[in-house]
């Protein structure tokens, strides 16, 4: 199991590095889990200006005769798509090009790696008029990989935040039954929807 700041990690307050770290070190006490801090490619540092380009160019194509009304969105919905409808056709291949570079990347990576485990947000969900900050949750459906975000921990405030566990591309039963396996040793919230019954 690979355990994966990402270049995000920065953003997170204390609080969560704290707590992703501590969920880390009771994993690598477990027996039948074996633990690695790993680096992800450096290309993966480019995420979300990939992400940001697609988006908002997709954006601008299905949105175009609501942004004819702007009042009938919301003024964040009109920038984005204003922007998108700044994207021209080559920097949409290109980002296009990139991300499947992208997904290249993270399928040699999980040669050495069954899972990875990050953080799913930076924090606690900020207030409505506070920009959140950057976080790995785009990443990995980016990348066209499996991933289940886990209400794992508490802020400050009581407010829940969790952890994303992130399988190989088709790794999607093996994702499941890590996380069950997880569930079982009652080192994640059995109560989250996530775990498979194995019944016939």
């Amino acid at each position: 199991m690979a355990f994966v700041r990402t270049h995000t990690w920065q953003y997170a307050p204390e609080y969560a590095q704290n707590a992703l770290e501590a969920f880390i070190a009771t994993l690598k006490k477990q027996k039948g889990i074996s633990v690695v801090e790993a680096e992800l490619p450096v290309l993966m540092e480019k995420t979300h200006t990939v992400h940001e380009t697609i988006y908002n160019k997709a954006l601008s194509y299905y949105f175009k005769n609501e942004h004819l009304q702007a009042e009938s969105v919301s003024p964040i919905m009109n920038e984005l798509i204003t922007k998108g409808k700044a994207i021209d056709l080559p920097t949409y291949r290109k980002a296009i090009d990139d991300q499947m570079e992208l997904l290249y990347a993270m399928d040699d990576f999980f040669g050495e790696y069954d899972v990875l485990i990050s953080l799913s947000t930076a924090g606690e969900a900020p207030l409505r008029d506070v920009v959140e900050q950057p976080d790995p949750a785009l990443m990995w459906t980016l990348t066209h990989l499996p991933v289940v975000s886990v209400p794992q921990f508490t802020a400050p405030s009581s407010m829940p935040f969790g952890m994303q566990v992130v399988a190989r591309k088709y790794n999607d039963y093996l994702l499941f039954d890590f996380l069950d396996h997880l569930a079982t040793q009652n080192l994640i919230p059995k109560k989250a929807g996530y775990c498979i019954e194995h019944s016939v």
